[in-house]
């Protein structure tokens, strides 16, 4: 793939555009997140819009088209509930087409950009130790390892994962 990069921030009127990238996430990942594919099936219609209000949601396309369709990615930026100083890279994922592409930067970098400018002196993110794709990518955009450590619930808590953080600058 070598189309351009066009992330589009999504508003509650786009909560099936969101779901449906959302559901090829735990489709295409299923061990990749805390949440499974049938729980988020069995949500109804009306919490999607919810979602989006909660945090911000950016998707990944690589043509000039709106919509699902052409959804290769998406990443969310969540508050942090006890600290107002810190914002959650939360829900990544990028198709497998799209991998290598640029896709992943694009949409880490969205984050990074919005974060800063709501305020957010930090982000945080949980990663799969595993991941090796992934924390390279976390690891390029100044995410360093904090020392904690968990795991997915049950029954995915042999996924081990570590918190990574980036302190922002420009404060």
């Amino acid at each position: 793939m070598s189309a351009p990069v066009f992330i589009d921030e999504l508003g509650a009127e786009e909560w099936a555009r969101f779901r449906e990238v959302r559901l090829r996430a735990l489709m295409e990942a299923p061990l990749a997140f805390g949440s499974t594919l049938e729980e988020e099936r069995a949500l109804p219609e009306a919490d999607w819009p919810h979602q989006l209000s909660r945090a911000v949601t950016f998707v990944a396309r690589c043509d000039g088209s709106r919509g699902p369709g052409g959804d290769v990615g998406v990443v969310r930026l969540a508050a942090d509930r006890a600290d107002p100083e810190v914002g959650w890279l939360i829900a990544m994922w990028v198709c497998p087409e799209a991998r290598g592409c640029g896709v992943g930067d694009a949409l880490v970098s969205a984050v990074l950009e919005r974060a800063r400018a709501v305020g957010y002196t930090r982000v945080r993110l949980d990663v799969a130790d595993l991941n090796q794709d992934a924390v390279l990518l976390y690891a390029r955009h100044g995410f360093t390892p904090t020392g904690e450590v968990g795991t997915h619930r049950p029954p995915r808590e042999h996924i081990r994962e570590h918190r990574r953080e980036v302190v922002l600058a420009g404060r």
